[in-house]
């Protein structure tokens, strides 16, 4: 039994981020949270460059709307991931709150919950998680931008034109 094309493309774009997610659950096992940035691109670009192999020498898939079209579902399936599950999960207080609360069946009072997960806490994992990905530099007990061109500057930027286009009276 043979697949037809529309078939074979949406099986590598979903394989593919099947790769990702494992590579991804391996890689994060030891990866320490500064590094989290890089990580989930390392494991993004490898399982692309998983998918194109496949797709190329395996499958032989040569047209570029079905290479095309195949990391298009990938890369969707995989930017899914990441903004609704990885992210939030990573980075959300809320999360992290029920989280702390959950690990202890009686609760736990304000005072416990202020010492394992306060504002130098949070800012403590924020600005690891930036010096890890090189976006901040700290020199001297000082921090510094370490790029000034980023996917965060990107967003800013744009975030900021919807907004001045949205307000203006």
């Amino acid at each position: 039994m043979t697949l037809n094309t529309d078939a074979l493309i949406v099986l590598t774009g979903t394989l593919s981020f099947i790769i990702f997610l494992l590579l991804h659950f391996i890689a994060f096992r030891s990866l320490k949270a500064e590094h989290l940035f890089k990580g989930i691109i390392l494991t993004f670009l490898a399982a692309l460059g998983l998918e194109l192999f496949i797709s190329i020498y395996f499958l032989k898939m040569t047209g570029f709307l079905s290479l095309f079209l195949s990391v298009t579902i990938y890369a969707l399936m995989a930017f899914f991931y990441i903004l609704c599950i990885f992210g939030p999960y990573e980075t959300s207080i809320r999360m992290r709150l029920i989280r702390e609360i959950s690990k202890d069946p009686q609760g736990k009072t304000f005072a416990e919950i202020v010492k394992l997960y306060n504002e130098r806490v949070i800012l403590n994992n924020r600005l690891q998680r930036l010096l890890g990905s090189g976006d901040v530099r700290l020199e001297n007990g000082r921090y510094f931008l370490g790029k000034n061109n980023n996917a965060f500057f990107i967003l800013d930027s744009l975030a900021g034109y919807l907004h001045a286009f949205i307000h203006k009276t």
